[in-house]
């Protein structure tokens, strides 16, 4: 009893340690996906009878994730819904989420200790939830997702383990029901959610079936995991050969290869662990898109390191599995490998971020815990309390490094001050800072770094491209958040451009915000919009466009309310992706400004579909039903007839 009101009270100090370190990131603002996964639900605030239209209508993911959905929801239905509020509730979860580590790992770690195993948990979840790896996580509003989805695997994998170990058959029959429960939820949270089953097969396998008290057949358990496991193992091979022969998820749209990330992967891998064990918080945030891709093992110096650490992993599980020893270490190196098969393997999605290592770092913050059993076995366990002490001091400087990369994140513009330093190579980094220092009038040092970026893409594979056009556009932004008017100079280059797709980056969606806000009273937009308009209409060019830069010239051309020119854009992106929302929205909303009325009526009708098809989502409610009381206002009246 006495153990438990200590280690209570130090996981009670370890918790309020961590609030008081992350609570001075609260402020910085929304970033990047958050303007488009998580501000929409501000809509709420007004219509809190649209929840469950918000939250079934969320299409992030493959199963829209409405579990996370309806947690952004209700903040702003019941709460005031601001980016702090938000950050806090995430900070919230965190917290929960490391009392959850601590909990699996005291179960997991009791029967191999009698000293002081609660203490060892605690060092865990510590080393866990105070890493500076878990701060973009975090305080990036909308990577609550991979949090609530580790929470509900957590959950999952611990009501497993009592349904798995509990004494008495009503607690295994409730914490079964539970388990399934939370089964069914993760997926919904994140679909990196599905890993539940594999984890809890590899607890299964390498903790609990070991145990003398689980309440099945031990043999039967032990062939059961290790047989479905492999089946696992097979079926995501089987999917990665889907993949390489473009039948499932194509790689059209990244400027690397499936071969190229794969030989990639390791080396990010090998990153997420050295920054786990040893932090450099420098280039820690949300930009990494200048991780280097490699095309070859020794195409870089850490390549050939990553594999040989790769290959002795897979030797050190195969081991585990086949020799019944160390069957600890088997655990953790399978719950970090499990943990990133998704978003680290074959998949074609941008190469890394460190919200990935916010689940699968449980088996890594586990292995130093499992070399203090080890010593504590062969020497004494009388090692244990001071082997904690010296984890402890030695867990102080990682608290130091946390807190000062929170500090970052209390202000936008520090932030992307912090990214350029430590990513001058990458175009997000680079875009951003030279729009901050456009913003404190210095324009000539803004443009030297946007003409840079059309360099910056073509000289890796991983970073996003920017063509001439872009970088035109970004000096266009530039001279309006200067106070400066249209750098006509600047814009005549479109004359001169010689490839097929001059805009190739999401530039125009910065100009159709700037647009909106009113940001830029010395611009004269018409001169852009015509040079636009002859890039892309007139003159018998050649010039194309992807689906993206389409969709935002025509939000660019709506927010100026030059509605013949938005439906133009709108008509040659509907022409690539059918059924978008956005643009039907955009041209019901020209057609009512156009006293089109059959246009109008008929566009209603379309988005009505779609909606019954579950298409239109909770980002586009409000501007439907806006829309549509706008219409019968002004169609209906004597007036509008």
């Amino acid at each position: 009893m006495r153990q438990r009101v200590v280690g209570g009270l130090l996981l009670s100090s370890a918790v309020s340690m961590l609030f008081w370190i992350y609570l001075p990131g609260m402020g910085g603002g929304y970033l990047l996906d958050d303007f488009t996964s998580v501000v929409h639900f501000s809509g709420l605030a007004e219509s809190p009878q649209s929840f469950w239209a918000y939250v079934f209508g969320e299409r992030s993911g493959p199963f829209g994730r409405p579990v996370s959905a309806a947690s952004f929801a209700l903040e702003n239905i019941f709460l005031d819904g601001s980016s702090e509020t938000s950050k806090k509730i995430s900070l919230g979860i965190h917290a929960f989420n490391m009392v959850l580590v601590f909990w699996l790992t005291f179960e997991i770690l009791r029967p191999c200790l009698r000293t002081s195993p609660m203490l060892l948990a605690l060092l865990v979840a510590i080393f866990w939830a105070f890493s500076p790896q878990k701060v973009s996580t975090v305080l990036y509003i909308v990577q609550r997702m991979a949090m609530l989805s580790a929470l509900f695997i957590l959950l999952a994998l611990l009501s497993y383990f009592y349904f798995r170990t509990a004494a008495r058959k009503h607690i295994r029959l409730v914490c079964g029901l539970l388990c399934a429960l939370f089964i069914l939820l993760a997926p919904f949270a994140k679909e990196n959610g599905a890993l539940v089953v594999p984890l809890i097969l590899c607890l299964e396998y390498f903790v609990i079936s070991r145990k003398p008290t689980s309440h099945t057949s031990l043999n039967l358990s032990q062939e059961f995991s290790g047989y479905m496991l492999a089946l696992m193992i097979l079926a995501y091979l089987l999917a990665g050969l889907l993949v390489a022969y473009g039948l499932f998820y194509g790689y059209e749209a990244r400027p690397f290869t499936l071969q190229e990330r794969l030989l990639t992967q390791p080396v990010a891998l090998f990153d997420y662990i050295s920054q786990f064990y040893y932090p450099d918080i420098a280039p820690m945030g949300v930009v990494h898109d200048d991780f280097p891709v490699v095309g070859s093992i020794a195409g870089s110096l850490k390549a050939p390191l990553a594999w040989l650490t790769l290959c002795a992993c897979i030797l050190l599980l195969v081991v585990s599995t086949y020799t019944k020893r160390f069957l600890l270490v088997g655990l953790s190196v399978s719950f970090f490998f499990v943990g990133h098969s998704l978003e680290s393997g074959f998949l074609p999605l941008e190469i890394y971020f460190e919200h990935r290592n916010y689940l699968p770092s449980i088996g890594l913050a586990l292995l130093p815990a499992l070399f203090v059993i080890f010593l504590a076995q062969r020497i004494g366990e009388r090692l244990v309390r001071p082997l904690c002490f010296v984890g402890l001091l030695a867990l102080l400087p990682l608290l130091g490094s946390t807190s000062a990369l929170v500090l970052f994140w209390s202000e936008g513009s520090l932030l992307k001050l912090h990214a350029y330093q430590n990513h001058p190579k990458s175009p997000r980094a680079v875009s951003d800072y030279a729009l901050i220092l456009a913003q404190l009038g210095s324009y000539e040092k803004s443009a030297e770094l946007i003409e840079s970026l059309s360099d910056l893409s073509r000289d890796s594979k991983s970073v996003n491209t920017f063509a001439d056009g872009d970088v035109i556009l970004l000096k266009v932004a530039a001279s309006c958040l200067s106070g400066r008017g249209m750098p006509q100079a600047e814009v005549d280059r479109f004359r001169q451009v010689s490839q097929v797709e001059p805009v190739k980056f999401i530039t125009p969606r910065l100009l159709a915000s700037l647009a909106g806000d009113k940001s830029c009273p010395n611009i004269e937009w018409e001169y852009l919009e015509r040079a636009l308009d002859r890039l892309y209409f007139k003159n018998g060019t050649n010039h194309d466009a992807s689906f993206l830069v389409f969709k935002h010239l025509a939000a660019f051309e709506a927010t100026l309310q030059n509605c013949p020119m938005a439906l133009k854009y709108a008509e040659s992106a509907l022409s690539l992706v059918e059924d978008d929302v956005d643009l039907i929205l955009i041209k019901l909303g020209c057609f009512i400004r156009l006293q089109e009325a059959p246009e109008a009526e008929q566009t209603i009708g379309r988005l009505t579909y779609l909606g019954n098809q579950g298409k239109v989502d909770s980002r586009h409610l409000a501007t439907f039903d806006f829309y549509k009381k706008t219409f019968l206002e002004r169609f209906s009246s004597p007036e509008g007839k």
